[in-house]
């Protein structure tokens, strides 16, 4: 969502308690394997109900009978009555959701001697910003084909992690896979919700999977990528801010761009 507002109406989020980001601090204060939860689940964990069922089964299945038959259905305006008050419902349980999560032993520890501390707001939100921020990444992709050149690098965001492989967003309307062995080795030092640079090794028929490789600065794989390819990268830890040199000047002007910042 944060990335929509800012790539359609240049808005850029402020002051977000995210529930899902709360629900990973919880997790990792349970020595839990981490995840992204979805909504309807974490209804499911804390009210007991999926939020179709509070959003009203039959106007539920109205909308996504229309979304099925059009899928530009939300572009027209005005906007239908049921899909206004499907689209709000979707947000009318946050508020509550923030004050269930934050009262201790909501979700009982795996071993009676852990306490689950509570979550201070102010821990939520700084961790909150950090996924806020994935508006921003990738920006110098402005194109999903893009991603279908070998060597080319990109920001992976981590959102789950098996036995199978590792799974990342990458804000480019494409999934980020690592599954070979040897590949996830060189990722564990990673954690649900870390961001880690990587390059294309490759992409299934459809180009809706992108293989992933991790960028490791130094070495001989690194090097090679560098000559080969023109690096137009986001520079995350250079002094010289987000871009660093290497931006373009496209990338420069939206890094100067005042945005619209509104408060939640």
């Amino acid at each position: 969502d944060s990335a929509a507002l800012w790539e359609q109406f240049s808005i850029k989020l402020e002051g977000v308690y995210d529930t899902q980001t709360a629900h990973l601090l919880l997790l990792k204060r349970q020595s839990q394997a981490q995840y992204h939860i979805s909504l309807d689940d974490i209804c499911v964990k804390i009210f007991g109900v999926r939020l179709g069922t509070i959003k009203g089964e039959e106007s539920a299945e109205g909308v996504v009978a229309k979304m099925a038959q059009d899928p530009n259905v939300w572009f027209y305006r005005p906007l239908q009555p049921d899909m206004v008050s499907y689209a709000a419902r979707d947000v009318m349980c946050l508020p509550l959701l923030k004050e269930l999560m934050s009262r201790p032993g909501l979700f009982p520890s795996t071993s009676p001697s852990i306490g689950v501390a509570l979550l201070g707001e102010s821990e939520v939100m700084a961790r909150s910003e950090e996924h806020v921020a994935y508006c921003h990444l990738n920006e110098h992709i402005r194109r999903p084909r893009e991603l279908e050149k070998r060597g080319r690098r990109l920001d992976a965001l981590l959102t789950a992690v098996n036995s199978s492989g590792m799974y990342f967003k990458l804000n480019c309307g494409r999934q980020g896979v690592v599954c070979r062995p040897e590949s996830m080795a060189k990722m564990h030092d990673l954690q649900v919700g870390d961001v880690v640079q990587c390059y294309v090794s490759g992409w299934n028929p459809s180009g809706s999977v992108i293989f992933l490789e991790r960028y490791e600065r130094g070495t001989r794989e690194a090097a090679m990528i560098d000559t080969v390819h023109d690096i137009r990268h986001p520079d995350m830890t250079s002094p010289e801010g987000m871009y660093g040199r290497s931006t373009t000047a496209l990338l420069q002007k939206l890094d100067d761009k005042r945005p619209l910042t509104r408060g939640f």
